[in-house]
């Protein structure tokens, strides 16, 4: 239940909806409250504003609001030459990071709630932390941040035994900074309806039952209002900052994950199979590892 403190006190962290710039929520005070009441708990709930698309990419948009972390994924629908939506993740809630152990960062309340995650390989693991918060979509599009990141390809390893045999002794995993999966959590997400000429700004609070739903919901909606306007300024002409790169660092110095002579090693055995039979093609591949100093979107 919502005791009186949670929806009484100050009106004026809801005069928004009576702003001449209204922002177009998906959904009222009163109507996230009704939502929001007999849910079990950590919940997210979408909170956000519907707009129109504005005059400046995707593209423009990301490298303008990105701190740190971030996305920009583009979603094709059928035969499509132009993706239906683009979606923008900043500020992660998580960064997940899985090898053979599992490192946890972000905000509090968000690392108490994912650690510790049980399973047997990195899939599960994910699984594990999805499973332990609750989502309600009520009249928003349905992609609205969550679990974001990508499985290396040494991740087959923990799936499946069978690869296991024969197998190089050098894991990259077992090495300074390898892992087979990294993630992230975000609950603050732009979306472009390239089809419908719509945005979406979300912000979407994470609920607990000791929360205070009233902060929790002018929190997001003072997050929204501060990303509308930085879009605002971003169309308007204001130019974001992307370092480039440094023509005159010199020839960055790698370094390999495998040495030169067990790679030639590694190709004559798939020679081998291929002369047997037992396959028709094989890839064979290695990390180059290097530092950089500037901006890695740039590159």
């Amino acid at each position: 239940m919502i005791n009186k403190a949670e929806t009484d006190g100050d009106a004026g962290g809801l005069e928004i909806a009576k702003n001449p710039k209204e922002l177009n929520l998906n959904l009222t005070y009163e109507q996230y409250l009704d939502v929001v009441n007999d849910q079990p708990k950590p919940l997210v709930i979408p909170l956000c504003a519907k707009l129109p698309l504005p005059d400046i990419s995707p593209l423009e948009v990301y490298t303008g609001t990105r701190s740190g972390c971030g996305y920009l994924l583009e979603s094709m629908e059928g035969s499509e030459k132009i993706a239906r939506y683009s979606f923008i993740g900043n500020k992660p809630e998580l960064i997940i990071t899985l090898g053979n152990r599992v490192d946890i960062t972000g905000n509090g309340d968000f690392v108490s709630i994912a650690g510790e995650p049980e399973g047997a390989n990195s899939v599960e693991r994910i699984k594990s932390i999805l499973s332990r918060i609750h989502y309600v979509n009520v009249k928003a599009p349905r992609f609205f941040g969550g679990m974001v990141g990508y499985l290396a390809y040494d991740c087959i390893f923990s799936l499946f035994d069978k690869v296991n045999e024969g197998r190089d002794s050098g894991d990259t995993r077992k090495k300074p900074g390898g892992h087979d999966a990294r993630f992230m959590l975000s609950t603050d997400c732009i979306v472009f309806d390239h089809q419908e000429k719509t945005m979406y700004i979300f912000s979407s609070p994470l609920l607990t039952y000791e929360s205070n739903l009233l902060t929790g919901y002018r929190k997001s909606i003072a997050k929204i209002q501060a990303v509308r306007e930085k879009i605002s300024l971003l169309t308007n002409g204001e130019k974001a900052e992307v370092s480039q790169k440094n023509e005159n660092s010199g020839t960055p110095q790698y370094i390999s994950s495998i040495r030169q002579a067990a790679f030639e090693k590694s190709v004559e055995r798939v020679q081998d199979h291929i002369a047997a039979g037992d396959i028709f093609q094989a890839v064979i591949s290695r990390q180059l590892e290097c530092d950089v100093s500037c901006d890695p979107f740039a590159i």
